[in-house]
């Protein structure tokens, strides 16, 4: 399995994630989702690929919202930064409910402040 921009920005990563297959590679990619939806506080209560598609579209609105407001001075770059995080966080468990694996790694390390030490050490952890 190929990780797409995975392999670009976090080339470890992408390696570790290459030498697992099957539950081994299920488990791994729902550990890091599971940690991005915790890191950020995000309590999703649907599973469900349309209910996830409308809340990542809520929060993508709410951060790009913040992000406008931020650049206004209106706003703070850290609302903004949560914002982004918990939309990437939401985003990226909608790619692993539809079985993407590469976007949904991709989306959850942006939600974890993009940290591929973090994610490779949540990788080797319990």
């Amino acid at each position: 399995m190929t990780f797409g921009p995975v392999t670009l920005q976090y080339p470890r990563l992408a390696a570790e994630l290459a030498q697992r297959s099957g539950p081994d590679l299920d488990e791994a990619v729902g550990r890091i989702v599971e940690e991005a939806l915790t890191a950020t506080g995000l309590q999703v209560t649907s599973r469900i690929s349309t209910d996830l598609e409308r809340l990542v579209w809520s929060l993508d609105d709410a951060a790009w919202g913040l992000q406008e407001q931020t650049q206004g001075g209106k706003a703070s770059g850290a609302l903004y930064n949560q914002a982004f995080r918990k939309a990437r966080a939401a985003s990226g468990l909608l790619e692993l409910v539809e079985g993407r694996y590469g976007p949904a790694v991709y989306e959850a390390v942006q939600a974890l402040s993009a940290d591929e030490e973090a994610v490779l050490r949540l990788l080797s952890g319990p």
